[in-house]
């Protein structure tokens, strides 16, 4: 696999990725394919599904929807399962909050190029870049 760039993949790229209309959606949804189609390897953890299922819901996207865009996700993510290490690192991070903490720990073990992520106020002092779908594309 060398010379496949890695990216963890944040909750909200996950819904942008596959709910229309949402900002950057179209960018997200192509990064997301290149991910299928195993030009890039994406990472999420089991939690960041539970947060997909309760926002997308929140977005009007019904229940089976929601489960087919699950099986989807997990057919084409590699699942990082985190442990006490990941939870240690994310408690002692200066991120803006616990979800982001966890992110950028599972990044940091997984060892990824990117977090692709649109929130700006995360991830700004994590060893691994944050880069927009947008920005990711362009490079």
């Amino acid at each position: 696999m060398t010379g496949i760039d890695k990216a963890y993949l944040d909750t909200n790229f996950l819904v942008d990725a596959l709910i229309e209309d949402r900002p950057q959606s179209k960018q997200a949804f192509e990064i997301l394919a290149r991910i299928g189609e195993g030009a890039l390897l994406g990472f999420v953890m089991p939690s960041q599904f539970i947060d997909f299922y309760y926002i997308c819901r929140k977005c009007g996207m019904d229940d089976a929807a929601r489960r087919k865009s699950i099986a989807l996700l997990m057919d084409w993510c590699a699942v990082f399962y985190p442990n006490r290490e990941t939870l240690e690192i994310a408690l002692n991070s200066d991120e803006p909050d616990f979800e982001d903490g966890m992110i950028r720990a599972a990044a940091e073990q997984v060892g990824v190029d990117f977090i692709i992520s649109r929130d700006a106020k995360a991830f700004a002092n994590s060893p691994i870049p944050r880069i927009e779908p947008a920005d990711f594309l362009q490079r």
